[in-house]
């Protein structure tokens, strides 16, 4: 965490006389231009805020078309906020939010939309912004689409300078256009920049060939297209053949070739169907 980046603060007062202020503060509290600190609250009809790094670039920039300012936060309305990574940037649009000018973090709430510099969409209700590790934050619901990759699921943490992101539960995650189609109960872990995503609880793969459900499983998708190419499930596993299902404690499906390896004491649970029952009779 950088401690010696600063902010720097533009607000236009909506008066009869439009008045500008610029006030630089750092992270143990507010040097030159007047005391911020000392205001019980001041309202503008447009507001600018970017954060810069010890080498003096800009990391961040939040705007927005109204804001209240008290000692320790600016509340906003009608925000849009860029963030520059090093990896990638990302824009913010959000109804409202709350600057924390102590904790550097920014709560937008009341609708957030997100996209990041490689196309990836974020949507949810309402989300916290650390401005400082570029990484976003909800407990609620939240829907995410990258390229062959779309999902959606409940508490996140999105790392955009990462390419990754985590769910914590009621995760579904839809590849190459909903033709295969994953669930879990528990948490997923996702990093799609080298492909590779863990789904944890009742994890349930559904594709056209098949069901395997499974206690853990690990997929690993091709980097560009992002296809899944194998998935290696462990603990309680089960797969669907046809209406029979074979359980074992590990499996390895590679997608190309269709072949699936089981190990662990596999078993054959076999339904045998109203044919078959004349026979045996």
């Amino acid at each position: 965490m950088k401690t010696d980046s600063q902010v720097r603060i533009i607000a236009v007062a909506c008066s009869a006389l439009l008045i500008s202020t610029s006030f630089s503060l750092a992270d143990e509290g507010v040097s030159g231009g007047n005391d911020l600190s000392g205001m019980i609250e001041q309202e503008v009809s447009s507001f600018e805020l970017s954060g810069y790094g010890p080498d003096g670039k800009r990391e961040w920039q939040l705007k927005g078309e109204s804001a209240d300012i008290s000692s320790d936060e600016v509340w906003l309305k009608s925000i849009t906020a860029n963030s520059y990574g090093e990896n990638q940037d990302f824009t913010l649009e959000a109804a409202s939010g709350i600057y924390d000018k102590k904790g550097k973090m920014i709560h937008l709430d009341d609708g957030v939309k997100a996209v990041t510099s490689d196309g990836t969409r974020i949507e949810t209700t309402s989300c916290d912004w650390n401005s400082d590790t570029h990484q976003l934050h909800t407990p609620n619901e939240v829907a995410i689409t990258t390229t062959g990759i779309s999902t959606t699921g409940k508490g996140a943490l999105i790392r955009p300078e990462d390419k990754s992101f985590s769910l914590k539960e009621d995760v579904i995650v839809k590849l190459e256009d909903g033709a295969v189609v994953i669930t879990c109960d528990g948490s997923l872990e996702l990093d799609y920049e080298k492909g590779i995503a863990r789904f944890t609880e009742n994890v349930c793969i559904d594709d056209e060939s098949g069901q395997l459900i499974a206690d853990k499983v690990d997929v690993v998708l091709d980097a560009h297209t992002k296809k899944m190419q194998q998935a290696v499930a462990t603990g309680n596993v089960r797969v669907k053949d046809g209406k029979n299902w074979i359980s074992a404690e590990r499996a390895i499906y590679e997608t190309e070739t269709k072949k699936m390896t089981l190990t662990g004491r596999p078993r054959l649970i076999y339904y045998p169907s109203e044919e078959d029952k004349k026979k045996v009779r």
